[in-house]
């Protein structure tokens, strides 16, 4: 039997699933110096491993356009959503291991979620504006920002009680998936997708927008890429120069004791 779901669901689930990436992300952030312990690595194999998150954020962007435009935005959501959770359990995973390979896996897993799960995201708030015939979608990157202030509150604190990275991202990828489910249920296929004309074949724009010959779009990529370039490196960076400043201007015998700090 077919549930009906109301646009008043059908918003709530946006503003859900939106919450969901900036919580997985932030839990992450918190956790990079204790990651970075735990495998042992120096600022250029750290380097490395945050480059997993870098790889994988370019591939979800580039294909999320045409996967959306062939499958619509909830197959990308519910994927980008999954593949967001299951990235922080095997971080989880590869920081207890102490195995960069599997910690730059993880990452990659989350950025190809959130780049491409994010795109399909925007999709359907979009439309789910247009249908209420207001402003909606700024509300719903807030509940993105809201999710990264939830995470990084929640890693803070169990960062000051030694909580095991593990198990916190575990926690991390347990919460999202029993949000995901129920959630997903609430948004409707199709949207985004591109549907077919009268004769079978794939309806097409009847001339595609010159993208590269125009230069507002130009100027707002310059901006977003700028912007997305600064996000990035204080997201990746800013915890581990915080972490090593602290430890620098705490005397050798205050310091904790940390698999890089350790005697050999």
């Amino acid at each position: 039997m077919k549930t009906t779901v109301s646009l008043g669901q059908r918003r709530t689930a946006v503003f859900a699933l939106f919450f969901l990436p900036g919580l997985a992300m932030a839990s992450w952030v918190t956790r990079t110096p204790d990651v970075r312990d735990l495998l042992g690595a120096s600022t250029g194999r750290m380097g490395l491993v945050l480059f997993g998150l870098s790889v994988g954020s370019i591939v979800g962007i580039l294909c999320s356009g045409p996967l959306v435009a062939r499958w619509g935005a909830r197959p990308l959501i519910a994927a980008g959503t999954l593949a967001t959770a299951a990235g922080s359990g095997v971080i989880g995973l590869g920081a207890a291991a102490g195995a960069d390979a599997v910690v730059a896996l993880g990452l990659g897993l989350i950025g190809l979620g959130m780049g491409g799960g994010e795109v399909a995201l925007n999709v359907e708030g979009a439309e789910v504006e247009r249908l209420l015939g207001r402003s909606t979608l700024p509300a719903m990157h807030g509940f993105n920002s809201f999710g990264t202030v939830v995470g990084a509150v929640g890693g803070m604190a169990l960062t000051a009680v030694s909580f095991p990275v593990l198990w916190h991202l575990a926690v991390v990828t347990v919460v999202v998936m029993a949000v995901l489910v129920p959630m997903i249920r609430c948004v409707p296929a199709g949207v985004g997708r591109r549907t077919d004309s009268g004769d079978g074949t794939p309806a097409r724009a009847s001339a595609r927008p010159t993208v590269w010959r125009e230069p507002r779009l130009l100027l707002l990529g310059g901006i977003i890429r700028a912007l997305a370039m600064a996000e990035g490196t204080a997201n990746d960076w800013l915890p581990l120069v915080m972490v090593s400043t602290a430890m620098a201007s705490t005397p050798r015998s205050d310091r904790p004791c940390t698999r890089s700090s350790r005697p050999r």
